[in-house]
């Protein structure tokens, strides 16, 4: 696909988010000026979201030095569960009842991540767009305080090689609310692959790829990969698909994340199309990828304005 092929998705699939602004609710209050938001989306999986942001919750909670943070769900259902936990808790929680027209009414995991940013104009330093379905432990917070700390440029806060998939029983008893020990559940590891499910990345250069790619993907889909190459292009030259995704960024060697089961995302009817949309990225050359990323970046700030 070539780059004129990639604007034309982009400007044919462009997103009028003031619409969709209109039908978002919030519940919660957003601290400006914080040092980080994290995003964690929704749809149909309330108690997949709760698990995951108890979990959260109490890693923050293990931080020795307070640290001024906004916790976001995305949800794209009305969840009384979700909204109760937000308001006990003082996090903040969105309620969008409307999807991007050219999704056709479907969910879309991309979108989930841009909308937060248009209707809170997230002021933090740092954003982290974290899946529903991964649980971390009292350790997880540490490591991304520290990768802050350390200024790098953008992470994913787990090796691939340390997510550990939990089997159907076990996640149905976290589910139900069993207060169980996650290093002592049994687990299977995934091979090392493309980033994905928790990333890291300072709000600035968050805009300055253009944000997640909506327009491209829907459903679930390549929208992690994606953003993590555009993150990888405004700091490093590469000329073919590499075996693994890194860039100037790393990956946390000494953190375990523990997966939720549930199915996997190659179900999407449309993710062969939009596999080839994603490595088609690839195949430009450098000129055009940093055409590509400025023309998205104008897109998306006009949509913000």
């Amino acid at each position: 696909m070539s780059l004129q092929n990639l604007k034309v998705h982009y400007e044919s699939n462009k997103i009028d988010y003031d619409s969709l602004i209109k039908s978002t609710r919030i519940a919660g209050e957003y601290t400006d000026n914080a040092v980080l938001d994290i995003v964690v989306p929704n749809y149909h999986r309330d108690s997949y979201c709760a698990t995951t942001i108890k979990h959260l919750i109490s890693s923050l909670e293990y931080l020795d030095t307070p640290l001024r943070y906004n916790l976001i769900i995305m949800s794209f259902n009305e969840s009384k569960l979700l909204e109760s936990l937000a308001l006990e808790n003082d996090l903040v929680y969105l309620c969008c009842a409307e999807f991007p027209t050219i999704h056709d009414n479907e969910f879309s995991r991309a979108f989930s991540f841009n909308l937060p940013y248009n209707y809170l104009k997230l002021s933090s330093k740092w954003i982290m767009c974290h899946d529903s379905d991964l649980l971390v432990d009292d350790q997880f917070m540490l490591n991304i305080l520290e990768s802050m700390e350390e200024s790098k440029t953008w992470v994913q806060p787990y090796n691939g090689k340390r997510v550990s998939n939990l089997n159907k029983e076990d996640t149905d008893k976290l589910l139900s609310g069993h207060n169980l020990t996650l290093s002592s559940l049994e687990v299977s590891y995934p091979q090392a692959g493309a980033p994905g499910g928790s990333i890291l990345v300072p709000t600035d250069l968050f805009k300055q790829v253009g944000g997640y790619d909506p327009e491209l993907f829907w459903g679930y889909g390549p929208e992690d990969s994606m953003f993590w190459v555009k993150l990888e292009h405004m700091f490093s030259h590469f000329d073919s698909i590499p075996k693994c995704h890194v860039g100037n960024a790393l990956y946390s060697e000494n953190t375990t994340v523990y997966h939720l089961s549930h199915p996997p995302s190659y179900t999407n009817k449309d993710y062969s199309k939009f596999k080839v949309i994603h490595d088609s990225f690839f195949r430009l050359t450098h000129e055009d990828r940093t055409e590509l990323l400025k023309f998205k970046k104008n897109l998306y700030d006009n949509g913000y304005v």
